[in-house]
This record gives structure tokens, sequence and C-alpha cells, in this order.
């Protein structure tokens, strides 16, 4: 499940890398760390 907040007000370019650089490593953090949910979640 993908959240989009009001917060963009559809402008989705300030996500761009140029724009918001530190994006693509937050992009790596997030799949790292749904990956770890989703392997405790099968564990439980």
């Amino acid at each position: 499940m993908v959240w989009i907040t009001g917060d963009t007000h559809a402008d989705f370019s300030r996500f761009e890398e140029n724009k918001f650089s530190i994006q693509s490593e937050m992009t790596k953090i997030i799949i790292l760390f749904l990956i770890a949910v989703l392997l405790a979640y099968k564990h439980c």
C-alpha cells in the first residue's frame, strides 16, 4: 500500500532527484525496512 498525502499539492516534480537528492537513498532505506517488516511478519 502506498500513501500519497496532500503535501504534494499535485506537484510531484519536487520529488525529482535534482531537487530532492536524498530521495534515492531514502528509497533504498524504505525498501530494506519493508523487507525486514515482511520477514518479521512471516516468522510470527
